[in-house]
């Protein structure tokens, strides 16, 4: 520490003289508090086991240390002992802050309790969202979550050339469009847009086919679904994506990128499906899940929004 020379400070003056004044007065650290008491005496041979620096920490935390004095013996003749330097805390707005009972028994709190508990809330909530994983992930390619519905549309095979429109809510778990895939063909898939998209309770609008480049969610959307995140049901794809799925078995699927200078998604596929198999083909949005029965699609429930999905067969 750097030595100062003695302060200007009339009372902490006077302390200091009655300490250099005393009988053999030796080599000593003394915590003076703010009513220009001495609080605390350390010893040199005190100094290097850490002794300083917990008495320090004490009344700084109490919001009572005002200086600390170095009082060094000096055996010269008839020279006494002399201050070697005097360390005042800081005297400004940001100092008494730190050192005000609130703001300390703020602190000690955020240390002691808050800050575990929300890292204990945060890791519980991690561990459910893997349970949640998966238990969904794995009723998911039993075939429990795409399933084809009595009001479906009847299941057929495309001819070629043929095609077929089926409009889909974005509020839909797995949407059957009664689209049989058959073996080796060739489809090509157009997607536009119906009624506006929405997602979740904060009625976020999302364009067609996910957030792009060009349509980023504002930054309190961002905290809003990433509070979800550990629910997403794909979790490697960005909110709202488009998901084709061959089959309600298996769980082979395939995610679409929406192109943010044109309102029409279109790609072709060619679903690897057995030579004497024909699979159906669902369709879905990318939102968070819950991975129990009968609660699939709950946090679906709220979405806003259809698209309609084209189908021709071109092989």
């Amino acid at each position: 520490m750097t030595p100062r020379r003695r302060p200007k400070d009339t009372a902490l003056n006077r302390l200091i003289h009655q300490e250099l004044s005393g009988a053999a007065p030796g080599e000593k650290m003394l915590f003076i508090d703010t009513e220009n008491h001495i609080r605390e005496a350390v010893y040199p041979k005190e100094f290097h086991t850490g002794e300083l620096e917990r008495v320090r920490e004490r009344l700084e935390t109490a919001g009572e240390l005002k200086a600390v004095v170095h009082i060094a013996a000096v055996a010269l003749g008839h020279h006494g002992p002399r201050v070697t330097y005097v360390d005042y805390l800081p005297d400004n707005w940001i100092y008494r802050l730190r050192s005000s009972p609130v703001y300390i028994g703020f602190h000690d709190n955020l240390k002691r309790k808050i800050a575990p508990a929300f890292f204990a809330v945060v890791f519980f909530y991690l561990g459910l969202a893997v349970v949640n994983h998966l238990a969904y992930d794995g009723l998911d390619v039993a075939g429990y979550t795409c399933v084809h519905g009595d009001a479906d549309p009847k299941p057929a095979v495309l001819q070629i050339n043929q095609s077929k429109r089926v409009e889909f809510k974005t509020s839909e778990l797995c949407k059957a469009t009664g689209i049989l895939l058959e073996h080796r063909a060739r489809y090509y898939v157009t997607i536009q847009a119906g009624e506006p998209w929405f997602n979740g309770v904060a009625r976020i609008g999302t364009p067609v086919g996910g957030f792009s480049a060009k349509d980023r969610p504002a930054w309190y959307e961002r905290i809003y679904l990433s509070l979800f995140l550990p629910l997403r049901r794909e979790l490697s794809k960005d909110w709202f994506r488009i998901v084709l799925r061959f089959g309600h078995v298996g769980g082979e699927e395939s995610s679409y990128e929406p192109d943010p200078y044109d309102e029409i998604i279109q790609f072709n596929i060619t679903p690897t499906i057995a030579p004497d198999r024909k699979q159906e083909l669902f369709v879905f949005v990318n939102d968070a899940v819950i991975g129990v029965p009968g609660l699939y699609d709950l946090l679906y429930r709220n979405n806003r929004g259809t698209a309609y999905l084209t189908v021709k067969r071109t092989r």
